[in-house]
C-alpha cells in the first residue's frame, strides 16, 4: 500500500521546514498542526523531524469531507509511527481553547 495523497500546499514549505527544524529531530517533541487535511506535512513531520519514540504530533481539523478523513487515516496508518499521531475532529477554534499552548514545542 502506498500514501493517497491529491492535494499539495506542503511541498514548497520543505525547504524552509529542514533550515529551520531539522536540527531539533531525534529529540522528544511534542507538535501541534492546526489543518492536517490529507495528512501530507504530518507524514513529513513524522519520517524526518518526530524520529525520537517519544514524540508526538496532535493533528486538528474538521475534516467535513468523510473521504479526505478516510484518506487521512490511511496515510496515518501506514506512517513510521501512527500511534504518535493524536487526531482531534473540531474546528480549531474549540480545540485550541482546551490545549495547554505551552505544552508544545512546534505548532505549524
Amino acid at each position: 500500500m502506498s500514501y493517497e495523497l491529491t492535494s499539495d500546499w506542503f511541498t514548497d514549505r520543505i525547504p524552509s521546514f529542514e533550515r529551520h527544524l531539522l536540527s531539533w529531530a531525534g529529540r522528544p517533541l511534542r507538535c501541534l498542526e492546526v489543518g492536517a487535511y490529507e495528512g501530507r506535512s504530518a507524514l513529513w513531520l513524522l519520517h524526518h523531524l518526530l524520529t525520537d519514540p517519544q514524540s508526538t504530533l496532535t493533528c486538528i481539523d474538521t475534516w467535513d469531507d468523510s473521504a479526505i478523513e478516510q484518506r487521512f487515516d490511511h496515510n496515518v496508518s501506514l506512517s513510521p509511527r501512527p500511534s504518535a499521531i493524536q487526531k482531534c475532529r473540531d474546528r480549531s477554534s474549540t480545540i485550541l481553547r482546551t490545549l495547554p499552548v505551552e505544552s508544545f514545542d512546534f505548532i505549524y
